[in-house]
């Protein structure tokens, strides 16, 4: 059932649970175990429910379950307000969120349920309740993290915003041939401890890039960029490529790396 506001979400939860059967829940569709499909029961596609609100007197984002991150993203973009995100632009809210969500600025800012303030939640038994520290704190606890789908619907959740200062971004790539090389000085020089907490990394399926980023401040940013020099091997041959953020600042490779 592809729903495109709360009233949907609930007359198909009435049929699922007049039918007897079984529902799952569908934001994005990127659950690799299958928790957003079932065999011979329901989805309740929330897709279409798109929308964010900012709040920045109280400093909190307001945002629909099926909202994709690259307009999510795009809605923050410029305003100098941030939550943690993850690293796929097609990933949307409810299923990231109540799953954990680890993006790239999570070693600074935590993950995204960590920044969640409230749910609004469709209950089995057809009611809508609000979520947070407050009212409902069980409901809340329980779904910020692993738990996606199992105590309702998720209709909107609300964030807390950080400030975020400029962004730079960098990205290297390799061919297939030469992941075992690559993968070589990943377990070598990669497990180390000490890299700044300002530094986020993601790793695309099949050892093919290793994409990451860096904020704060330019005196912050060049200490953190020498440390990617260890990327220049001959083995992996990488293309270095850079893009920036708040503000419109595109850094040179030089500038970075």
């Amino acid at each position: 059932m592809y729903c495109a506001c709360e009233t949907d979400v609930l007359v198909s939860m009435g049929v699922a649970r007049d039918a007897g059967l079984a529902v799952s829940v569908r934001s994005g569709g990127h659950s690799t175990a299958g928790y957003s499909v079932n065999s011979g029961g329901m989805v309740i596609d929330l897709s279409e429910m798109k929308g964010v609100v900012l709040d920045e007197d109280r400093a909190l984002v307001h945002v629909l379950p099926g909202t994709p991150f690259e307009v999510f993203n795009g809605a923050l973009n410029g305003t100098g307000w941030h939550v943690p995100t993850g690293a796929c632009g097609s990933v949307c809210v409810a299923g990231f969120v109540q799953g954990g969500g680890y993006g790239y600025t999570s070693r600074t800012y935590g993950i995204q349920s960590d920044k969640a303030a409230a749910f609004r939640v469709a209950l089995a038994s057809g009611t809508v309740v609000t979520a947070n520290e407050r009212a409902n704190a069980d409901l809340f606890w329980a779904l910020r993290g692993g738990t996606g789908g199992n105590f309702g619907v998720v209709l909107q959740v609300s964030y807390h915003m950080v400030r975020l200062p400029s962004v730079w971004g960098w990205s290297i790539t390799w061919q297939a041939e030469q992941a075992a090389q690559v993968l070589e000085l990943l377990q070598k020089d990669y497990t180390r401890q000490g890299a700044p907490r300002t530094a986020g990394l993601h790793d695309e399926p099949g050892l093919l890039q290793r994409a990451g980023g860096v904020h704060g401040a330019r005196h912050v940013l060049r200490p953190a960029g020498r440390g990617l020099r260890c990327h220049r091997t001959p083995a992996a041959n990488p293309r270095r490529t850079t893009g920036g953020g708040q503000g419109g600042l595109l850094p040179r490779a030089e500038q970075l790396f």
